[in-house]
């Protein structure tokens, strides 16, 4: 039972939840796009190097539409263990979880952002569409990590 105004504590909590879900919807439409330039690219409109930075893209909204539901569980599991009068214990390992494969998702996006960079190199014709696909999946992957770790912090100091 968290230490705080339960009613205030119950709304941030579901308003991180929300979030998460909004990110999971984000990645999703993000999946969409990439598979319109997969299809391009399979009708050869696009080279391999121009697809690369969007594999990328592709790779971390798929990461991020099975690793942000996790971080929504553990919002959703506090508020119901809130109404149950039950310990945030199984909330709070949840949004560790979650908070860890965030971290491990903007990691992998960074070194295969990085990959692509290298074998890419900065000149060329895509760099334009490559950096804003690479931006795009940093940015993503940030806000990610973002409610993840408000998320560990508020059951946290829900349970305190």
């Amino acid at each position: 039972m968290p230490n705080l105004d339960p009613a205030a504590w119950r709304r941030t909590t579901l308003g991180r939840a929300w979030i998460a879900v909004v990110l999971v919807v984000g990645d999703l439409a993000l999946l969409v796009l990439v598979s319109m330039m997969w299809y391009a690219a399979a009708l050869d409109w696009l080279s391999g190097a121009d697809i690369a930075a969007f594999n990328v893209l592709g790779g971390s909204a798929a990461v991020g539409v099975a690793v942000l539901p996790v971080v929504a569980l553990a919002n959703l599991r506090a508020v119901r263990a809130l109404w149950a009068g039950a310990p945030l214990s199984r909330a709070i390992r949840l949004g560790s979880v979650g908070l860890w494969l965030t971290l491990l998702r903007l990691a992998g996006l960074v070194v295969a952002g990085a990959a692509v960079i290298a074998a890419i190199g900065v000149t060329g014709d895509s760099v334009l569409t490559d950096g804003c696909a690479l931006g795009i999946a940093l940015v993503d992957g940030l806000f990610a990590v973002l409610v993840a770790s408000a998320t560990q912090a508020g059951l946290r100091r829900g349970a305190a």
